[in-house]
């Protein structure tokens, strides 16, 4: 399935009509460089078919390609029938599908400048991705099993690289680096020394992870990161569903 691209939109805001720019450096796991929706997230750069404005057109509204804020208008390619995890090529860039159509909690300006806004029902949102999937995840997973196995000759080792493997997509899927993994690995043995000598002084009890007052600081601590994060991650989902 092919199509065209007639447009590459930009803005300086979110939340308002683009401009045409005719051409754009796309930059992996960013966006448009220069473009106000560029960020490492899932919503890097926005597509609109020009049929879903053509509708628009069609109802007596003034509008073209980026009065929508989409960064991409297309041709002869029905858009939201792709499935979220689509890859597609736009010039040299390979980028994948991560949402189609999208949430309007108030009308931003883009609704009251054309009377209408298509974007949130038929437009969809991409990610840039680098090296091509279906090349990379084949390659690391050849190179993770032979280095896992090659080490010890053991399966427990290949089950440990499987979990983890997991354990990662969730970590992933869930918006959490990966730093904290892998600070667990490092720092893991020695985090397991100091639990078993507190076991030990404690007689097996929990309680002094409770009870002592640098042990229950770091523990609340951790506990009010953790609340932190989730509450910031929830309002800046909302925020940027917002504003478009």
């Amino acid at each position: 399935m092919r199509g065209t691209i007639i447009a590459v939109c930009t803005s300086e805001k979110k939340g308002t009509r683009k401009r045409n720019v005719g051409q754009a450096e796309l930059r992996p796991d960013w966006g448009i460089v220069g473009d106000a929706h560029a960020a490492d997230w899932h919503r890097q750069v926005s597509l609109l078919a020009w049929e879903s404005i053509e509708k628009m057109r069609a109802l007596g509204l003034d509008v073209g390609a980026g009065d929508f804020a989409e960064n991409i208008t297309t041709e002869g390619l029905s858009l939201v029938d792709l499935p979220v995890g689509t890859h597609l090529r736009l010039g040299e860039a390979l980028v994948e599908v991560t949402q189609i159509g999208k949430v309007c909690h108030d009308r931003c300006a883009i609704y009251y400048q054309a009377g209408d806004c298509v974007m949130p029902r038929e437009g969809i949102f991409v990610k840039i991705l680098d090296i091509p999937l279906k090349f990379l995840m084949p390659l690391i997973l050849v190179f993770a099993t032979v280095g896992a196995f090659s080490v010890n000759t053991s399966l427990v080792d290949l089950m440990l690289v499987l979990v983890f493997g997991v354990v990662g997509f969730a970590m992933r899927w869930a918006g959490f680096p990966p730093v904290a993994m892998v600070l667990g690995v490092v720092l893991g043995e020695r985090l397991e020394q100091a639990m078993r000598q507190a076991f030990m002084i404690s007689s097996n009890g929990l309680l002094i992870f409770v009870t002592k007052p640098i042990s229950l600081f770091f523990l609340l601590l951790t506990v009010a990161l953790v609340t932190l994060d989730m509450a910031t991650r929830k309002r800046g989902r909302a925020a940027d569903d917002k504003e478009g």
